[in-house]
């Protein structure tokens, strides 16, 4: 027993309408999975929350030491092998040194003022303070 036979005007319109099926739902696809559209709009939506994380973040990292770079210098150009002498970067000045001293000094405590601004912000008024501005 064979099936119903379908005109083929009607085959072709419903595969048109299943392509734009699925036409629409990869183009779904598309905008539900853009990063970089979905960071944006999270970044422009509370912006405040990214610059405290931003800063944290900072704080977290300053701690970690710079990588330096070592320069082995070969003693015979036509020997090949580096000596085992490691030499350290020229001394720097004593201004950078006394400046390295200050911003460390000062760094916990810009810190500590723009964490506790960006928090007053993000957090709002409180019902306790609202309260306080109703009262004559």
């Amino acid at each position: 027993m064979a099936g119903p036979v379908e005109d083929k005007g009607s085959l072709t319109d419903r595969l048109d309408d299943d392509r734009r099926k699925m036409a629409v739902q990869v183009s779904e696809l598309k905008e539900d999975y853009n990063v970089h559209r979905r960071l944006r709009g999270s970044v422009q939506k509370c912006p405040w929350f990214w610059i405290m994380g931003a800063v944290l973040l900072g704080f977290l990292f300053s701690p970690l030491p710079a990588r330096r770079k070592e320069v082995y210098l070969w003693a015979d150009p036509l020997q090949g092998k580096p000596s085992r002498e490691v030499h350290p970067p020229l001394a720097e000045k004593d201004e950078s040194r006394a400046t390295h001293k200050i911003w460390s000094l000062i760094k916990p405590l810009i810190s500590a003022y723009v964490s506790r601004e960006v928090y007053k912000r993000a957090k709002g008024p409180s019902k306790h303070r609202r309260a306080e501005a109703e009262r004559p």
